[in-house]
């Protein structure tokens, strides 16, 4: 019940401020504007097909990074596998209720080929997701340090440099936490009977797990390589996208302030980013000239590109699960 609120409040959120977008450009004489972008678009299909396009190597990354996080627990699956389940996922998370849908699918059937380190394939779809955006913030950080002196121009960007600043704080001081001084181990320390041992037992496997991968010069430093190449592919991307509406800007500036916009989309706040996605596009983009018309329609086009591949991920997913064909027809194992 306490879930379904949540998710009521994200999704009423999310329709209010994509409510209220529109409601502006309305009053302000830019949803005609913004229809004309829209349109522009579909004229320049050459780079809305590259923009939209290359949003499945981003997925093909994600599932390299996600299969070096599996075979450091242990768990060796077909790369083809691995690469429909992240493919599914996308379908969840895109189009199910919760921010964690498709991870949960991704634990629960990854778990049930995994039979003796369940545990362990749970924590690789968490830990998959950790890392991301640790890169995210990372990038963000590294980009404003180069380009200081230009976040220090404006409003927009210097309260962007601040929340930045205050995600580096606290994921510097978790990871400090919980791994620096064993946080966990001392939290599970303690007696107790059989019941209370066993879920201490499932909670020291997890955190070794965490441990593994967080800690773990080669799989941290090969999974944040991939989490880097992610995140440059979908500013490429998003400047495709930018192309086919006209816009002037460079790939620079797309490097420079969407790193920031795809951190603020990724809070639980509303499903899938929408809503948090259109205001930091206007909020950001305003620097460099972009109209709150144009600068909406791209992030639309963002989020649309997401759901398409969405659609393919629930295809995959009818096709080999709900047909019939089951997951052993994905791995080539048979199932008992």
């Amino acid at each position: 019940m306490k879930k379904l609120i949540i998710t009521m409040i994200q999704v009423i959120l999310g329709v209010s401020l994509i409510t209220y977008l529109f409601y502006r450009m309305h009053n302000t004489g830019e949803l005609d504007k913004f229809m004309e972008a829209v349109k522009l678009a579909m004229t320049n299909w050459n780079f809305l097909t590259i923009g939209a396009g290359g949003f499945f190597f981003c997925i093909l990354i994600c599932t390299f990074r996600w299969n070096i996080l599996l075979k450091a627990q242990g768990i060796h699956l077909p790369f083809r596998l691995v690469f429909m389940l992240y493919f599914v996922g996308q379908f969840f998370s895109v189009f199910m209720p919760g921010a964690t849908s498709g991870d949960i699918f991704k634990a629960y059937f990854v778990a049930s080929e995994s039979k003796h380190n369940r545990t362990e394939a749970v924590a690789s779809v968490f830990i998959d997701r950790i890392i991301g955006l640790i890169a995210l913030i990372l990038l963000t950080c590294v980009i404003m340090l180069i380009r200081f002196d230009f976040f220090m121009q404006f409003k927009e960007t210097r309260l962007a440099m601040v929340f930045i600043g205050g995600a580096f704080a606290a994921t510097a001081l978790g990871i400090s936490m919980v791994f620096g001084k064993d946080f966990v181990f001392r939290l599970i320390s303690g007696k107790g009977a059989n019941k209370e041992s066993k879920i201490r037992a499932t909670i020291e496997r997890l955190y070794l797990s965490f441990k593994t991968c967080i800690t773990g010069i080669p799989v941290l430093s090969k999974t944040i390589a991939l989490s880097l190449a992610n995140h440059v592919t979908l500013v490429l991307c998003i400047f495709f996208l930018g192309k086919a509406l006209e816009l002037d800007l460079s790939f620079i500036a797309c490097l420079t302030v969407f790193p920031i916009i795809n951190a603020i989309a990724a809070l639980p706040l509303t499903p899938g980013g929408i809503g948090t996605r259109e205001t930091a596009c206007v909020f950001l983009l305003g620097v460099y000239g972009i109209s709150q018309s144009s600068a909406i329609a791209l992030s639309l086009l963002l989020y649309a590109s997401t759901l398409a591949w969405g659609l393919v991920g629930g295809i995959v997913y009818f096709y080999y699960i709900l047909a019939g064909k089951g997951i052993s027809s994905i791995s080539g194992t048979t199932q008992a």
